[in-house]
């Protein structure tokens, strides 16, 4: 799995300076990496670290994703959950996912979600919302949707054990943000983590109301206490436009 992960974004790497017009010489230079460490890359044999892979995007002027998947990174439309069906092949939507960070000493961690209709890329913890290829993480995977649902189901580009899910209900066209449920198995020292997060169509500035958004109430924990387990309350619709 990681081999063909490796070869397939060398195979783009390789494309992509191609099309630029460089040569290994002049990348290589740019990059300030040795000729052969591209050739490796472009082969497939070395794997590519994420800062690499986005200094590489930055000089080849393409989005991240553009090295990830096979399709363009796309463009933002303006109905938010007006997902594609399983019929449609329409552009993907860029989203904007929020949650506490579930560390020792916790912290808000925003996430740049892009979904279609058969693929899914979820960019983690990243610099901020508009330059959201300056992430700690990648994951890659599909949707699956529901009359009522829609669920993600996502996979480390580096880690295939990494794996994250998101959960959410589609709301009315005229919701510009609801709840979802967010679940993790890390690797490393990270436990697996499940949680409430906010999904929302534009990014969210006010960090005080994005606290109290994310905060577990009284009726949460009087309902996790009840069923002895957690779950996220969709009914709470929280912004309209």
């Amino acid at each position: 799995m990681q081999e063909s992960i490796d070869y397939l974004v060398g195979k783009r790497l390789r494309q992509y300076r191609r099309l630029r017009g460089y040569s290994l010489i002049e990348f290589s230079a740019m990059l300030h990496r040795s000729k052969s460490a591209i050739s490796k890359y472009e082969r497939g044999e070395v794997s590519i670290d994420l800062r690499t892979l986005n200094e590489m995007a930055r000089l080849l002027d393409i989005p991240l994703s553009a090295l990830l998947l096979d399709e363009q990174a796309a463009d933002q439309v303006s109905s938010l959950f007006h997902l594609p069906t399983s019929e449609e092949d329409g552009p993907q939507q860029r989203l904007y996912v929020y949650m506490w960070s579930g560390r020792p000493k916790a912290y808000l961690s925003r996430q740049v979600l892009f979904l279609s209709a058969h693929t899914a890329t979820l960019f983690g913890e990243v610099e901020s919302e508009e330059n959201y290829c300056a992430c700690k993480y990648c994951f890659a995977g599909d949707g699956r949707r529901s009359d009522l649902s829609y669920r993600v189901f996502l996979r480390n580009l580096t880690h295939e054990n990494d794996l994250v899910i998101l959960d959410f209900q589609l709301p009315l066209n005229n919701q510009t943000e609801v709840p979802c449920f967010f679940c993790t198995f890390s690797i490393g020292p990270h436990f697996p983590l499940a949680t409430k997060a906010i999904l929302s169509r534009e990014p969210i500035r006010d960090e005080e109301r994005l606290k109290k958004l994310l905060i577990f109430d009284r009726e949460d924990f009087k309902t996790y206490r009840r069923q002895n387990s957690f779950s996220v309350n969709y009914t709470n619709r929280i912004g309209t436009v």
